[in-house]
């Protein structure tokens, strides 16, 4: 061995035999320490995992509790309707019964004639269409009409006529107002009610005949529904005797046609 590196190993023998030795209790408390710190970290690692994946999870699936938060009632919420405030009908041709929704009359076959929309109450008098020997307005002047006919090859006549009042107390005076009239005195003629009709809707059924029976035989049946501000009349005319016609049908129709109202 060299003299140089045998004087290197004299002198590191030197130093540690100056240094001094912990005893075996001290190495095994920096031991435990050690222990402890690693097992510490390792647990604060798994933890940190497992959120960082629960949260992945839940950010793939929509599952994240943000979201689930109630929502600000003052934007979520829908105000509810004051069932105080009703809403107005609106009438058009949709609310006018079709050929095929009308009551038949035996030997009898109807087409639509004419639809007017707006009709007015010059109108029906040009037509000589009448309830009862009145005008089917009942006296009041309506916002708005409509009017459809329905002619006949022979000699039966059916017309619609549905007219929304400014209010519900004009409408109803022109429906009392038709009510005085029918039936006409000195005829064989009846009122009837009408069942079936829609919730909130009134009706009822006049039913004319010819009387005397040396003379040419006339019938005429009329249904009047009123309906909050609208008034509407279903009529049929014409060389009809009590029995040609099924009035069970007949007022079949006029639910028919006071069901357009409600919808």
């Amino acid at each position: 061995m060299s003299d140089r590196l045998h004087d290197t190993l004299s002198t590191l023998r030197t130093d540690l035999d100056r240094a001094p030795l912990a005893d075996s209790s001290a190495v095994r408390a920096r031991g435990n320490q050690r222990t402890r710190r690693q097992a510490v970290g390792t647990s604060l690692a798994v933890v940190a995992l497992v959120a960082g994946v629960i949260g992945v999870s839940g950010a793939l699936t929509g599952n994240n509790k943000a979201n689930n938060l109630p929502a600000d009632p003052t934007t979520s919420q829908t105000p509810s309707p004051d069932p105080t405030v009703k809403t107005r009908l609106v009438i058009g041709p949709d609310v006018l019964l079709g050929v095929d929704e009308l009551a038949p009359v035996p030997n009898q076959t109807f087409s639509v004639g004419e639809t007017l929309d707006p009709a007015t109450s010059a109108d029906t008098e040009e037509r000589s269409l009448m309830v009862c020997d009145d005008a089917p307005n009942g006296g009041q002047t309506p916002e708005s009409a409509l009017l459809r006919t329905f002619p006949s090859d022979l000699d039966a006549y059916t017309w619609q006529w549905v007219a929304q009042y400014a209010t519900a107390e004009e409408a109803r005076a022109a429906f009392a107002a038709l009510e005085l009239n029918c039936p006409p005195p000195d005829t064989r003629g009846s009122t009837d009610s009408l069942s079936g009709l829609p919730q909130g809707t009134e009706g009822v059924r006049y039913s004319v005949f010819s009387s005397d029976p040396d003379s040419e035989f006339f019938g005429e049946l009329q249904g009047v529904v009123l309906r909050d501000d609208v008034l509407l009349v279903l009529s049929l005319r014409g060389m009809l005797q009590e029995g040609d016609v099924d009035q069970a049908e007949f007022n079949a129709a006029v639910v028919r046609a006071a069901e357009r109202l409600s919808q």
